[in-house]
């Protein structure tokens, strides 16, 4: 049996994480995530997870924050992705819970994220995907805004009874990418 320090250990770094996370000015810090992952799902059949995608994608556009906010909202209703978060006294917009299954806005869900593949099949294109996709604006030193947009996803195989096994995904970077696009014509 482990001693007590390394059974609290993984609680109080969940508290840690949870609180240099949360609060109203906290943004998205775009970095790059390396993932090379190994899953065995309940089939015992292996799914690797293996790509270097953005984490975040950051943009600045000229527009004030509640222009920008706006111009997001009619950009994720042009992606297909209903608002279900926003909120201008923390400058975000999104949806933290949307579920897509095999395509979004009719194209494969695997051009937009990496859950890892099998022998057969893409889980992405095949698997139910639970997605978080939130944009969070900010006032940029100078003026107009500063948009961060994370997505975040995991994979649940709903075919196969194996209901319990969530796959995490990876971004590609291509939805974050086209998002901005669609409301400030940048990249």
């Amino acid at each position: 049996m482990l001693p007590a320090s390394f059974r609290i250990a993984p609680a109080a770094l969940l508290a840690l994480a949870a609180a240099c996370a949360s609060g109203p000015n906290t943004g998205v810090a775009p970095t790059n995530q390396t993932t090379n992952q190994v899953f065995i799902s309940g089939t015992a059949e292996p799914t690797t997870i293996r790509g270097d995608a953005p984490v975040g994608t950051t943009v600045t556009t000229a527009f004030v924050p509640d222009s920008a906010m706006a111009m997001l909202r009619v950009a994720y209703a042009q992606a297909s992705i209903p608002v279900a978060l926003f909120d201008p006294a923390t400058g975000r917009v999104g949806n933290q819970r949307f579920i897509a299954r095999r395509t979004l806005n009719h194209e494969p869900m695997s051009r937009f994220v990496n859950c890892g593949q099998t022998m057969m099949s893409n889980h992405a294109d095949t698997d139910e995907i639970n997605m978080s996709i939130v944009s969070t604006v900010r006032p940029a030193p100078g003026g107009g805004s500063m948009v961060e947009t994370l997505l975040t996803a995991t994979a649940r195989d709903r075919a196969s009874g194996n209901v319990g096994d969530m796959l995490p995904c990876t971004t590609r970077g291509a939805l974050e990418v086209r998002l901005h696009r669609a409301a400030f014509g940048a990249d």
